[in-house]
């Protein structure tokens, strides 16, 4: 018996991030601060933050990712939408880049 394919509704509420946005920094504290000021608009929402700068991976990556909920406005509503912030300096930008080719190539 074939399953019936779930409605619109319950596939956009499984996708946690349907959006994502990575904001590099010139210092780590840019990256604290610049999320601080995206996270204190009175239209977002912090869902989640993992702190790999505080607590690195154990391959060493480092980056600031918080998960947000922000209103997007359509024709005939406000609909809220769930976006991965990912914040980082560029010296890790650049190094995540690197060992992503090294490691997947």
């Amino acid at each position: 018996m074939k399953k019936a394919a779930p409605s619109f509704e319950a596939m956009r509420d499984s996708i946690t991030d349907i959006a994502g946005l990575r904001i590099t920094c010139s210092c780590v504290s840019d990256v604290y601060r610049v999320a601080r000021m995206l996270t204190e608009q009175d239209d977002v929402s912090i869902l989640e933050v993992k702190d790999y700068i505080a607590q690195p991976k154990l391959n060493g990556y480092r980056s600031l990712h918080v998960l947000v909920q922000i209103p997007v406005f359509l024709s005939d509503k406000v609909a809220p939408v769930t976006v991965d912030l990912q914040l980082r300096t560029v010296a890790r930008d650049f190094w995540a880049s690197l060992e992503h080719k090294i490691l997947y190539k």
